[in-house]
């Protein structure tokens, strides 16, 4: 089979790293019998070994270092070489050939295949691939699956390869009850995938527990996406029959429907990182149990729920809750703000650094309809002033049955910001406002632009969308106040803005860039930048030659048109974009002169 270009360049990385190793002392060979590679992957995926396998070629370590003495250290290496590699065109591919093509790279590679599994299918095949399953006992057909009893011989080849298992994905509905059994028959009582750290479990027929035996009692991460869809149910005991098995899992990721109970949650103590997810955006299944057993667990540090439409103050909350929490991300169809401010208001810990709300709302008005307050958040500045660093805010309209889809709520987006000017140590900004009115108080200034800088100094991303505004609705403030906002904040690499205008350049903003060109001052490093609107439409050519010297001579780093995200939205953007060509060329022409 031919080479395709990709594949072939990273062949020749490799093979030139295997002769850098090869002088430095590693034993690499270059040949090997037809029959030793016999047994390994094809260029395309997956197959199944022959059982005539010579365990020579396997260590009962399953790392192959044998292959890599004396230089130990160079299995690391070449591992995180191959991980990359997959990313590539062909990777896995390129990966396999090299695993046949030179012994010391074997081991190396065939742990790199077989560490992350879309499927569990290609460790039953390992097993035999002639053998009748028991479920077809009397029909002629031979099926992939395990005998009842597992030979030594068997047994010992797959575990050379399911101890290179890292990561697993397992569709319960595909794997067969005798497979399973077999397997756990003759591992009696041992891991079956001892090296697993992560395992993503699907279903949507069924929901039979009994695979939880296969996971080794290590594993960290467990995702369990549970839908429903063919009429069958839950059964109750789902997460007991989990912490039976994996008392000691740190990450946790729910996606579950129908009638099981979440506060089984408070079971897993050493949770670290907790995520109860809804299969289906509109769904309303998932209960308070959730919400109530996270509060309590001592070590979370990240939580993230799709908040259910129950008012929480129905929980008992207690001066401990969620007191380690770092993370929260919520997600929420329900049009009651006073649920969030519930929930914000509950959590004690005193080192919240990471704040994400997705709000839905089928109300126009922007107080609740329940309380009638007014969304805000004030609740994040009485409460984490010192500590919270990352702020993502994204509210969006969800119209009603019959209700025309044109009339939006009204939120006003600098009423939004002005209880997060208190915020000391800020670093990422994100609101998204889609479908908003204009409010009846103005939107960003000039003079708000500078309160940020004063506020923020050490911003890092600002991303602020305002979709459905119309042109003449958004009193953008000028182009040269967002300049000064990236001066003074040194880390600022990241500025999406909704719109900005074309203006004079003020006195104070031409001082600034002065003392920002200095050689003993730092220059900003803004590499993205995105404005969706830039406003008059119709200005003088030499505002956009003004502009366009202001960012090229503030901002060096600042990479347009390539991969940096510098979009022309509008002719007024293929304007500026041509001003600031124009301006780097005559720079660059003058500093030749100079050289020359």
């Amino acid at each position: 089979m031919p080479l395709h270009y990709a594949e072939a360049v990273s062949l020749i990385y490799i093979w030139f790293l295997h002769s850098v190793l090869h002088l430095i002392g590693c034993e690499g060979h270059s040949e090997a019998s037809a029959k030793q590679w016999s047994h390994y992957h094809s260029t395309s995926g997956f197959t199944s070994p022959s059982l005539a396998h010579d365990r020579a070629t396997f260590d009962s370590s399953g790392c192959g270092m044998q292959c890599l003495h004396p230089v130990f250290h160079n299995y690391d290496v070449l591992r995180e070489i191959f991980e990359l590699s997959l990313d590539l065109p062909y990777g896995r591919r390129t990966v396999a050939h090299t695993a046949r093509s030179c012994k010391a790279f074997l081991h190396v590679a065939l742990d790199v295949l077989w560490s992350d599994l879309d499927d569990i299918i290609p460790l039953t095949a390992l097993l035999d691939a002639n053998i009748v399953d028991d479920s077809v006992a009397g029909v002629e057909t031979q099926a992939v699956a395990p005998r009842a009893t597992i030979s030594d011989g068997d047994w010992y080849i797959f575990q050379c390869y399911a101890r290179r298992v890292r990561k697993l994905s397992i569709q319960n509905d595909s794997m067969s009850t005798s497979v399973l059994s077999a397997m756990l028959r003759r591992a009696r009582g041992q891991p079956v995938l001892p090296g697993l750290v992560g395992l993503k479990w699907a279903t949507e027929s069924s929901c039979n527990t009994a695979f939880v035996r296969l996971l080794p009692p290590t594993l960290c991460w467990l995702h369990v996406d549970a839908r429903f869809r063919h009429g069958g149910s839950p059964p109750l005991d789902l997460l007991s029959a989990i912490y039976a098995q994996i008392p000691h899992v740190r990450t946790l990721t729910l996606s579950v429907n129908g009638p099981i109970s979440l506060s089984g949650i408070s079971l897993f103590r050493d949770l670290k990182s907790l995520t109860v997810m809804q299969p289906d955006c509109f769904d309303t299944t998932i209960d308070l149990g959730a919400v109530q057993a996270a509060a309590h667990l001592e070590d979370l540090q990240d939580f993230r729920i799709d908040l259910p439409r129950i008012c929480p103050d129905t929980i008992q909350w207690s001066d401990t809750s969620f007191q380690t929490l770092k993370k929260l991300k919520v997600v929420t169809l329900e049009q009651h703000w006073c649920n969030m401010i519930t929930l914000l208001s509950a959590i004690t810990s005193p080192h919240l650094t990471s704040v994400n709300i997705a709000f839905g709302r089928t109300q126009e008005s922007p107080h609740c309809p329940l309380c009638g307050i007014y969304v805000s958040l004030d609740v994040v500045k009485k409460r984490w002033t010192d500590c919270l660093q990352e702020v993502r805010i994204m509210f969006f309209y969800l119209p009603r049955r019959g209700s025309v889809t044109g009339k939006h709520y009204v939120l006003s987006l600098r009423d939004l910001l002005e209880p997060l000017y208190a915020l000391r140590k800020l670093r990422i900004l994100e609101i998204s406002l889609q479908h908003v009115m204009k409010a009846a108080t103005p939107e960003l200034e000039e003079a708000d632009v500078w309160r940020m800088g004063n506020a923020w100094p050490n911003l890092e991303s600002v991303k602020i969308e305002a979709a459905g505004v119309g042109e003449d609705e958004f009193a953008a403030p000028p182009i040269q106040s967002w300049v000064c906002l990236a001066l003074q904040c040194p880390r600022l690499h990241t500025l999406d803005v909704p719109a900005a205008r074309l203006a004079s350049l003020p006195e104070q903003v031409i001082q600034h860039t002065r003392l920002a060109t200095q050689n003993d001052c730092p220059q900003s490093g803004l590499r993205h930048l995105l404005i969706h609107r830039l406003m008059p439409q119709h200005s003088a050519e030499p505002a956009f030659t003004e502009a366009a010297s202001l960012l090229c001579d503030t901002f060096p780093d600042l990479v347009f048109n390539g991969k940096i995200d510098w979009r022309i939205q509008c002719p007024e953007w293929s304007r500026l974009h041509s001003a600031m060509e124009k301006q780097r060329r005559y720079a660059r022409d003058v500093r030749d002169k100079c050289d020359g």
